[in-house]
């Protein structure tokens, strides 16, 4: 389940520029730091390097 909440965060980091916390609450987390670690173990980065890392690559600018 995871998983999928995570893979549904990427998916909104990638396509907007909302708060890293709205997101995490969109997708079903109710706490930050959890959603946080949960996140570095799926995808080996944090919320925020994951969109970092997406902008450099897209050259989007938030």
């Amino acid at each position: 389940m995871n998983q999928v909440r995570i893979n549904r965060a990427c998916q909104l980091l990638m396509e907007s520029d909302r708060y890293i916390t709205d997101i995490c609450y969109e997708v079903g987390f109710n706490n930050v730091a959890n959603f946080n670690r949960r996140f570095l173990d799926v995808k080996g980065m944090t919320p925020s390097e994951f969109r970092r890392q997406g902008d450099t690559r897209f050259g989007i600018r938030h």
